[in-house]
């Protein structure tokens, strides 16, 4: 689905960013492409490890992503 939406975007993957809050379903595969990512963490649908150094941040709200984004422009 990212691969997808990168190549709908036309650029290149190190440009784009993908907010997402399952980390395995949204983080890892985005990460794999080369995305930069921020991970919305609440309750997960499954009790495994997660790795959360590969994530550019870590928020809990949706609005903590502005002071990633601003940080970043």
């Amino acid at each position: 689905m990212f691969a997808l939406g990168v190549c709908a975007l036309d650029l290149p993957a190190a440009e784009v960013l993908v907010v997402g809050d399952t980390y395995g379903k949204d983080i890892v595969p985005a990460h794999q492409l080369g995305c930069h990512t921020i991970w919305i963490k609440g309750r997960q649908w499954e009790d495994k490890p997660a790795d959360e150094s590969i994530c550019d941040d870590v928020i809990t709200r949706l609005e903590d992503m502005l002071k990633f984004v601003s940080q970043n422009a």
